[in-house]
């Protein structure tokens, strides 16, 4: 649980944040490309998202494993909302999959946007859709990152005018910036 919030009232006077990351290495991809094939399981992409839901962790065979055929690794499924509704099925293996899996119980499951670095997309042999799976130990992802995209992203996800949270009336508002 965050301890920390800062709240801003109508006489506050903000002129300098460094809370807000504008600049960062991801070029995120767009679901509906992502459904449609453009990108292929080649090159790893970039997401960002409403977190919408975390399966329960399975014990799965780990086929990368080639000493053997009874090496076993976890596996969490989840699904990623954008913007128009769309939804991506994902799944992360390994320790990986154990983080985002406690990560999410402990955030409490509500309001989480996404951001995945390095993930791959591939085609599923048995329904024949687009869905994403981590890239080994490449991938990466983070809940509600200051980052201003997010902070945009947010506001559009709930129809709010300014990305920021601050209202223009000054009336009080406070922001949650727990990880």
């Amino acid at each position: 649980m965050n301890h920390h919030t800062i709240i801003f009232t109508g006489n506050t006077n903000l002129q300098r944040s460094w809370g807000v990351i504008t600049d960062h290495y991801m070029s995120f991809k767009n679901f509906r490309s992502i459904m449609n094939g453009v990108y292929t399981s080649n090159y790893p992409i970039d997401l960002l998202g409403y977190l919408d839901g975390v399966g329960e962790i399975e014990v799965v065979t780990d086929h990368t494993f080639t000493l053997g055929d009874n090496m076993q690794t976890s596996r969490v499924t989840f699904t990623i909302k954008d913007l128009e509704g769309r939804t991506l099925e994902c799944e992360a293996r390994g320790v990986l999959g154990i983080q985002l899996y406690n990560k999410w119980w402990r955030h409490g499951g509500t309001e989480t946007f996404i951001t995945m670095s390095d993930w791959m997309v591939y085609t599923d042999r048995g329904t024949n859709e687009m869905k994403i799976k981590d890239a080994g130990g490449i991938s990466r992802f983070e809940f509600n990152a200051l980052y201003q995209d997010v902070y945009e992203f947010r506001a559009a996800y709930f129809n709010e005018s300014d990305p920021t949270g601050i209202e223009s009336d000054g009336s009080s508002v406070e922001l949650d910036w727990s990880p």
